[in-house]
């Protein structure tokens, strides 16, 4: 009779190892997720602190522009009224002096809409550029958890195919991924296991060409009683 030896045990083969694409990137959602809205939200709430901050001091150097302007024109419209008082015999000169202080004042609101475009380039862009590092960190978020989640959820298959009997493992971590050390530690377990097994396969297989070969029952015997016994204590059993 041919009994099956230890090269009769084929492993089956690794699934194909998963590919890092774009909609792999989400292989545990509510994980993932659940960091990169802590992440986003940390940053929204350090934005708006500085964005208003900022603004404040925005909106006060504009109020203080306008009222400048604002005294600024009152001083030359007085100062205007008393040249052109004194110079009421004299038409021309009286405008110029018109001429001059309409010069001014439009110098004066000229200035005053820089001051508040610049004010309004300022919240354009501390709105465009929140909106893009909120983007930026959300994509970074699900980047980098991934490194995490990706180790974990290959873990999780191969040790579903270590407990269905499968004692090889061909596959590897990503450069790049977190949990190396454990994946390291993890396939050393399996090597060691598989290791045992084929000494016990190998001893099995000795024992059964002898029993084949051989008429030394009781010794046959022996050997196959003490790879049960190892075989009961590593499982367990009693």
């Amino acid at each position: 009779m041919t009994m099956p030896t230890a090269n009769a045990e084929a492993p089956a083969q690794p699934a194909t190892p998963l590919k890092r694409k774009l909609r792999n990137f989400l292989l545990n959602p509510a994980f993932q997720l659940k960091y990169t809205g802590i992440i986003v939200g940390v940053a929204v709430l350090l934005m708006v602190a500085l964005g208003a901050l900022v603004l404040k001091t925005t909106n006060n150097a504009t109020d203080q522009a306008r009222t400048a302007v604002e005294q600024s024109k009152a001083a030359n419209a007085v100062v205007a009224i008393d040249r052109i008082g004194n110079a009421a015999d004299n038409p021309e000169l009286v405008q110029t002096i018109q001429a001059e202080l309409n010069r001014k004042d439009a110098e004066m609101n000229h200035n005053l809409a820089e001051v508040e475009n610049g004010r309004k380039l300022t919240l354009y862009s501390l709105v465009g550029g929140g909106l893009l590092l909120v983007l930026f960190l959300g994509a970074l978020g699900v980047v980098v958890t991934h490194k995490v989640v990706g180790p974990v959820f290959k873990l999780k298959r191969l040790l579903r195919q270590v407990g269905g009997g499968q004692l090889v493992v061909k596959e590897h971590l990503r450069r790049g991924d977190e949990m190396q050390d454990l994946f390291q530690t993890f396939t050393e377990s399996v090597d060691a296991l598989r290791g045992a097994r084929e000494a016990e396969l190998a001893q099995l297989n000795k024992a059964i060409d002898a029993l084949e070969k051989s008429g030394g029952q009781a010794e046959v015997l022996s050997s196959l009683e003490d790879l049960r016994a190892r075989m009961r204590r590593s499982i367990g059993a009693a």
